[in-house]
């Protein structure tokens, strides 16, 4: 017959008691741990569906003002389209503010008026060039847009909101001064001084 060593004498004996661990084994993840884990999982799900939707389904216009040279042709065709923009008439700039579709609202700025499209606030307004008695601006900063506001003759009032990108706004802002359009008032954007 075996006999029992000394170590399983004193286990069996409860003298020393088994550790509930064993050196080497895996401990399991706490509850809390769990939790954690379980709780950023969908706000990783979320931002990896956001990446996937900017660089995969996301086709909208561009943030900048589209120079003549520069207005992709579906673009043009919508405005076009849109716009009744004449055969003698050219588009000089253009802008959209829309996340996909550019019926949603756009600017574009021809050699005879400028062209403001907005769903949301009623449509569609052309406002030709000597219906402007000056026009005023208003800087823009890194996360807003410059508003120039074209003030006509009948005493109403057109903004043109322009995104401050390669210093489009600032390029709107000459060509209408190059069309006759005076400007009246030049407000900076706060703390920049532009």
């Amino acid at each position: 017959m075996n006999k029992p060593d000394f170590a399983q004498q004193l286990l069996d004996a409860e003298v020393v008691q088994r550790p509930k661990q064993v050196i080497g084994e895996r401990a399991g993840i706490p509850w809390w741990g769990k939790l954690i884990i379980a709780l950023s999982i969908p706000p990783a799900l979320g931002v990896i569906a956001m990446v996937v939707f900017v660089i995969y389904v996301y086709p909208g216009p561009e943030t900048t003002v589209y120079s003549a040279r520069e207005i992709p042709a579906a673009y043009s065709a919508v405005v076009l389209e849109m716009a009744d923009i004449d055969s003698d008439e050219t588009i000089e700039f253009f802008y959209s503010d829309a996340m996909r579709d550019i019926r949603d609202g756009y600017v574009a700025i021809t050699d005879k008026r400028a062209i403001i499209h907005d769903r949301d606030k009623g449509g569609l307004i052309a406002v030709a060039y000597s219906a402007v008695a000056y026009m005023r601006f208003e800087a823009g900063g890194v996360f807003s847009n410059s508003v120039i506001t074209l003030e006509l003759h009948d005493g109403s009032m057109v903004d043109v909101k322009l995104p401050t990108e390669q210093h489009g706004d600032l390029r709107v802002l000459k060509f209408f001064e190059r069309k006759g359009i005076a400007l009246a008032q030049w407000e900076a954007f706060p703390g920049t001084g532009i």
